[in-house]
């Protein structure tokens, strides 16, 4: 029986390596940090979402992020919780331009 679809199974079909050069896959978790203290993706996320709780949403984080943002001084935890720091409130702006 015949496939309905004529890609399906078919070889004609280029393999992901041979894609266009102005293609390409991306993912969110291979985001570079191009400033000085090159953060993580994961660093530099829990750093966004807690840009977004000083504007009151509600934010998951990673706490071992949570953590090493704490030891460069990004981030400071409170008995209220993790909250961004002067020097992470600023950082985060220049990762934008």
């Amino acid at each position: 029986m015949k496939p309905s679809n004529p890609n399906i199974g078919s070889r004609s079909r280029r393999p992901l390596a041979q894609a266009p050069a102005h293609l390409r896959l991306v993912r969110s978790d291979d985001e570079i940090d191009p400033g000085p203290l090159n953060l993580t993706s994961g660093q530099l996320q829990s750093l966004r979402e807690l840009d977004r709780r000083t504007k009151g949403a509600e934010i998951q984080l990673n706490i071992g992020d949570a953590q090493s943002l704490t030891a460069l001084g990004l981030a400071e935890r409170t008995q209220s919780g993790w909250k961004l720091t002067p020097a992470g409130g600023q950082y985060l702006p220049a990762r934008r331009r």
